[in-house]
């Protein structure tokens, strides 16, 4: 090798398209998926993988970013929108039953399932997002209070444990193999509790 020739990745290294790679196959296989295969599908070889993300728990941390980017998108979008309170939660409703995991499941579920599988990074991103979650939902029913008020037994930290839990019921079961007309049904009857009257 010429000493003045620079070491380091080729300039045919993606890391966009390696990221997409990853994040597809951890969607769809889960976490069995082995840096080898990544590193053949993306056509990259190994340590150029292991330059750019230290190793797989930098790898699994920056697919799970990338995915709970565009998730957060759409959540804002739905949460953002100058639609009703109701048309907000049945937005949110279809958008885990059907766009967000389409028949892959939802890769954030996915990996806090195997959160045993997964390198210190990765596991506390999933913590991590699992808070921001739950914000999410929080700053969205202290917005809508006064809908609550319709039901005295719900508060707005409890609503937000209540719907948290209800769209990972129905992510879980989407990854499952549930079709999403069965998991909206049962979706729309949990979520009826938002027009229930105390």
């Amino acid at each position: 090798m010429d000493k003045n020739q620079k070491r380091g990745r080729p300039k045919t290294f993606d890391r966009e398209a390696i990221l997409e790679i990853a994040m597809n196959n951890y969607w769809q296989k889960g976490l069995s998926v082995s840096l080898n295969s990544i590193s053949e599908q993306a056509g990259v070889a190994k340590p150029s993988l292991y330059r750019e993300f230290e190793n797989e728990d930098g790898l699994t941390l920056a697919a799970l970013n990338r995915y709970s980017e565009l998730i957060g998108i759409r959540l804002n979008s739905i949460l953002s929108s100058n639609d009703s309170f109701l048309d907000k939660i049945n937005a949110l409703a279809q958008y885990f039953c059907q766009d967000a995991c389409h028949n892959n499941g939802c890769l954030f579920v996915k990996m806090r399932s195997q959160i045993f599988k997964v390198g210190p990074k990765t596991k506390a991103r999933i913590e991590e997002i699992e808070q921001e979650m739950l914000k999410l939902y929080l700053e969205f029913f202290e917005q809508y209070k006064n809908e609550l008020k319709c039901n005295s037994h719900l508060s707005t930290q409890k609503a937000a444990k209540f719907v948290s839990s209800q769209f990972e019921l129905a992510l879980v079961q989407r990854a499952r193999g549930v079709s999403s007309k069965e998991v909206s049904a049962v979706l729309d009857i949990s979520l009826a509790i938002f027009n229930a009257k105390s």
